[in-house]
């Protein structure tokens, strides 16, 4: 089962560009929605928030209280200042009903990673990063572990179809989605080594959201 999170909340009328003052005053905006019933906004003490965010991530049940109101809801989205990305501006969190089933994201963890491409001399290569479950909210699994010491030689690759099977959990994703693929090493020449020291560094491109964007 998975573990639940208490946070404290207030709930906020100020809205807009005024919620600057709320995270001047080290105060997070947030709201808490779901199916049929009314966005809740609320705001959050950044460190009450900051240990949850660490904590449960998208896959634990936190137990918003809002005065004399108790949601319990999950993670759905962590807006970040665009380039302070430690700096939070906004949380969505999505309010559950712990009898129906959900469909959520859920990372994949490899194992035996590094061994594998050792043995096989060859780059494995880590395609998809989640799969889509659908689940009670109490049965989200915090990861799912993919074992890809099953891989026998270079070429071959794992797909859904290949995850283990979870109690109470199904995969959305379809079974042929591949999540791991392993490729051969390719064998630099003299040349290559060449003109890849000869290339010059491209500048890097940031992609800029403004503040403002998660003023509500």
């Amino acid at each position: 089962m998975t573990q639940t999170f208490v946070l404290e909340a207030n709930k906020r009328e100020m809205t807009g560009k005024r919620v600057r003052q709320l995270r001047a005053q080290g105060r997070i905006p947030a709201v808490v929605y779901g199916p049929q019933r009314e966005p809740v906004h609320i705001v959050v003490d950044w460190p009450k928030l900051r240990t949850v965010l660490a904590n449960a991530g998208s896959t634990h049940l936190v137990e918003v209280q809002v005065d004399s109101d108790s949601y319990t809801t999950l993670i759905r989205e962590v807006d970040r200042h665009p380039i302070r990305h430690e700096v939070v501006l906004h949380v969505d969190f999505y309010a559950v009903n712990l009898q129906d089933t959900l469909v959520t994201s859920v990372p994949i963890v490899l194992l035996n990673e590094d061994k594998t491409a050792s043995r096989l001399n060859a780059q494995i290569i880590h395609e998809a990063l989640t799969v889509e479950v659908e689940c009670l909210p109490t049965a989200i699994p915090e990861q799912v572990q993919l074992d890809v010491a099953i891989l026998k030689e270079a070429g071959d690759f794992l797909t859904v179809a290949n995850l283990p099977q979870i109690e109470g959990v199904s995969f959305v994703d379809d079974p042929d989605t591949i999540i791991v693929r392993t490729t051969y090493i390719p064998v630099a020449s003299d040349t290559d080594e060449e003109e890849e020291g000869s290339m010059s560094a491209e500048p890097e491109v940031i992609s800029r959201r403004k503040e403002e964007d998660f003023d509500d």
